[in-house]
C-alpha cells in the first residue's frame, strides 16, 4: 500500500513538471519565437506587433506602423488591441511566477506553498484567453482561417495545457492532506501502528 502510493505521489509529480514544461515551450515558441504571429501567409503576417497586409496595387505587402494606418484598415479600438497584448503577454509571466513557486513548494514540501502555482495558472489561464479571444475578435475581418499560424495552434494547446495542469494540480492538492509526506513520516506512523497492535 506504501509503495502505491508513493508511486502516485511521484507520477502526479512527474505528470506535473512535465505538462509544466510543455506549457512554458508553447508560450516561449508562440509569444516571442514566432513575435505572437496568429495569421501568416507569404509576406502578410498579422501578430501583436505585426501588421503587413498584401498590397492591393503592386506586389508584396506593405506594414502598417502607425495608428493612422490601422484606423484604416478597420482596426478602431487601438485600447482593446494594446489591452489583449497585455494579458496575452502577461500571461507568461504569471506562468513562470507559478513554476517558481510550484519549485519551491516541492523543496521545502509546504502544503500551503502548493496553493500558489494554482493560483498563477489560473491567473496565466485566464489572461491568455481573454487576451487572445479579444484580439481574434478585434482583427478577425483581416484574415482567413487557413491563413492562422503554428504560433496560434501553439497558443491553443497552451490553453488546453493550462486547463489540464490547472485540474491535475487540484486533484492532487485534494487527494491526500499533505501531498509531500515524507518516507521517514510514514515508516514512523507504521511502527507506532505495529507497538499499538
Amino acid at each position: 500500500m506504501f509503495v502505491s502510493d508513493k508511486f502516485r505521489k511521484v507520477a502526479w509529480i512527474l505528470l506535473t513538471i512535465l505538462l509544466s514544461g510543455f506549457i512554458c515551450s508553447l508560450l516561449i515558441y508562440a509569444l516571442l519565437l514566432e513575435a505572437g504571429s496568429i495569421a501568416i501567409s507569404g509576406c502578410k503576417k498579422i501578430g501583436f506587433y505585426n501588421y503587413c497586409l498584401y498590397n492591393g496595387t503592386s506586389a508584396g505587402c506593405y506594414c502598417i506602423t502607425d495608428q493612422e494606418g490601422l484606423t484604416a484598415v478597420g482596426l478602431n479600438c487601438q485600447k482593446g488591441l494594446l489591452l489583449s497584448l497585455v494579458l496575452t503577454y502577461s500571461s507568461l509571466v504569471t506562468f513562470l511566477m507559478g513554476l517558481l513557486t510550484m519549485t519551491l513548494a516541492l523543496s521545502f514540501n509546504e502544503r500551503t506553498l502548493w496553493m500558489f502555482p494554482q493560483v498563477f495558472n489560473g491567473l496565466s489561464l485566464a489572461g491568455l484567453s481573454v487576451g487572445l479571444l479579444m484580439y481574434l475578435c478585434l482583427t478577425w475581418g483581416l484574415y482567413d482561417i487557413s491563413e492562422l499560424s503554428t504560433g496560434f495552434l501553439a497558443l491553443l494547446l497552451a490553453i488546453v495545457g493550462l486547463i489540464l495542469l490547472s485540474s491535475v494540480m487540484r486533484h492532487y492538492s485534494r487527494l491526500t492532506a499533505n501531498p509531500f509526506k515524507s518516507t521517514l513520516t510514514d515508516d514512523t506512523s507504521d511502527q507506532k501502528y505495529n507497538l499499538v497492535v
